[in-house]
């Protein structure tokens, strides 16, 4: 990616661009709350520089208050970002991880399957996303959909 989060606008956050192809939105695959909770969403717009921790304590407290509620979530709903920072966090995050968590963690295949993938990939040397389409677990667009994210800068 050659775009860095950018800082949200003073106006308040921008409109969700469905348009854009974050990883909750590709190819129609649901962004989890696992993924988000993983993601541990408030370090990583801390790493980017995007919130500071008096605003990070301001958003768990409020977490603590509404569980429902999600981080992110919160953090655009505070102004400290705006949703277009969250989307390029995730894709940030998505491509630091290797193909099997991030089938993994956008519930593309369970970790049963995986690790099952996995132990046939250590026996026969043939890649992970060939087995698990051999294997039926999961289909060859969402394998593709997974290495484009994982490979994304």
């Amino acid at each position: 990616m050659t775009d860095m989060p950018h800082q949200a606008s003073p106006d308040g956050p921008d409109e969700w661009d469905e348009s854009l192809d974050a990883p909750s939105l590709a190819a129609g695959y649901p962004l989890s709350e696992e993924l988000i909770e993983d993601t541990r969403i408030g370090q990583l717009l801390i790493r980017y520089r995007l919130i500071n921790l008096e605003q990070l304590q301001q958003m768990l407290e409020a977490q603590e208050a509404r569980p429902s509620e999600l981080l992110g979530e919160l953090a655009v709903e505070f102004g400290f970002v705006s949703l277009d920072d969250i989307q390029d966090v995730l894709r940030l995050q998505l491509s630091e991880l290797r193909l099997g968590q991030i089938l993994v963690r956008t519930r593309c295949v369970t970790q049963e399957q995986l690790d099952i993938a996995l132990t046939e990939q250590d026996s026969s040397g043939e890649l992970l996303g060939s087995i698990l389409i051999s294997f039926g677990f999961c289909t060859a667009e969402k394998v593709a959909w997974a290495i484009e994210a994982q490979s994304r800068d």
